[in-house]
């Protein structure tokens, strides 16, 4: 494995006191090496979109959040395996879409 370097910007926009939209992207190197790559740990380089909102009335604030990792394709032609008569080799495609959500209640005046 080796050290890599990440990238990444968001912002956040307050429409009015009842809403706020945001955004953001990252861009992350791969840290596994080809020749020692394994199923296990899918690594390849990753864009991340990451999107969301907050709704806010007198006592509750709900906010929702979507993030999207979308991993550049990998080839894959190595030895691991090889001693057990498989191979790891090919192409590998993910995507991996993660959704937050919460709902707050303040209580008091």
């Amino acid at each position: 494995w080796r050290n890599v370097s990440a990238v990444g910007a968001g912002a956040n926009y307050k429409l009015d006191e009842a809403w706020q939209f945001r955004g953001g992207y990252a861009f992350y190197q791969r840290t596994t090496p080809t020749d020692t790559f394994i199923p296990d740990v899918p690594d390849s380089a990753v864009h991340l979109l990451a999107l969301g909102f907050t709704r806010t009335w007198e006592r509750f604030i709900f906010n929702f959040a979507f993030n999207g990792f979308f991993y550049a394709d990998r080839n894959v032609t190595n030895t691991v395996g090889n001693n057990v008569g498989a191979s790891v080799n090919g192409t590998y495609t993910n995507f991996t879409p993660a959704v937050g959500i919460d709902l707050t209640y303040k209580f008091g005046s």
